[in-house]
Parts: structure tokens; sequence; C-alpha cells
């Protein structure tokens, strides 16, 4: 039954597997596909395969192929991660990270309560950074690369290390600032026009 089966697909086994492989390890870099890409890239295959009277592969294929592999694929909302975030993740500079810890605070006997941290987080206006992507099965989050060049609603955090956080800061880029954006300021955040 198997091997009747196998004569209808439109790919081999082979090259379904080369297909799940390269859709994983796209999403593996941070660059995960979208079906359209998926289907682009199988409709690659096939034409390498048959020249140029093959027929394409459709959605409905392309869903029973996410189905048929859904031991190592599945469907996620991507979540935007800054270029230059993900190149930043990596083995060697996070060691780095850590020996510096060491030499400039535990080494020198520095206190919690004298230890603070900012970060600033960017926030589109609206949700123009997700999309329906293809990536590993079991991941909760599946990040998608993207440039930091869009205009944004900085927020600006500092906290202790002794657990004390002091009142955020909003950043709003433009020339005017409507007062509903700071209605409902639970956080009790202070807020700037640039």
């Amino acid at each position: 039954m198997s091997a009747f089966n196998a004569l209808k697909q439109k790919l081999t086994v082979a090259e379904e597997n080369l297909l799940v492989e390269f859709a994983l390890g796209c999403s593996d870099r941070g660059l995960p596909v979208t079906h359209s890409q998926l289907a682009n890239y199988a409709n690659s295959l096939l034409e390498a395969q048959h020249r140029k009277d093959y027929a394409p592969v459709s959605k409905n294929w392309m869903d029973r192929f996410i189905k048929w592999h859904h031991n190592k694929l599945q469907m996620h909302w991507s979540k935007p991660l800054d270029s230059k975030h993900a190149r930043a993740m990596n083995p060697d500079i996070v060691k780095h990270w850590f020996d510096l810890v060491k030499e400039h605070v535990t080494d020198m006997n520095i206190l919690p309560r004298n230890i603070y941290g900012m970060d600033e987080s960017g926030f589109p206006p609206s949700d123009q950074g997700q999309q329906r992507v293809i990536g590993r099965r079991g991941n909760r989050v599946q990040h998608k690369q993207g440039g930091a060049d869009r205009k944004n609603v900085t927020a600006l955090v500092t906290v202790c290390a002794d657990g004390k956080a002091l009142e955020p800061t909003i950043i709003f880029k433009g020339m005017n600032f409507m007062k509903k954006w700071g209605d409902n300021n639970i956080a009790n955040a202070s807020y700037v026009r640039l």
C-alpha cells in the first residue's frame, strides 16, 4: 500500500524529507518560511525533476504536507526579532558577558541595591510584523528576523537587582501627541514625544 501511495505523491520521500529539513533549518535560523515560500521551494524541486511540464503544488497540498509531517512541523504566528538581536545571541558573546559580570560585579562585591538594568523595546503601532509561518513542532514562539527601521513606540524600563523598578517611560515618535494616548496609564509611565 505504501508503495502504491508513493506513486501518487507529487514529491518523492527523499524530496519531502529535504523540504522538511529546509523548513526546519529556516525556522532554526530565525527566517521561517510561509506557506507560499515553502510551496515555491516544492515547485522548484518539481521543476528540477520534471522540467517544465510539472503541475505546481496547491494550497491543499501544502496543508496536507504540514499535516503529514505533523511530528516535525507545525504552523506558528511569528514574533518579530530584530536582526541585530538575533546575531548577538551566540555562545561566545554570552560567555563573554558572564565573564564581565563576574569580573566587575561578583569579584568587586557590588551590592544588588547598586545594580540597575535598563532596556528598551520598540512596538509597532499595529501587528504588522506577524505572519503565519511554518516552524519546528513544540516551539511556543517562532521569531522572525527583520529590520528595526520601522516607526515604533518605544518603552524604556529600569529595574534594580534588588527587585525594585522605576516607572517606565514611553516615547512616541512624531510631531503630534494625542492626549488619549496617556489615558489608562496603569503603570504610571511618563511619556514624551520626539
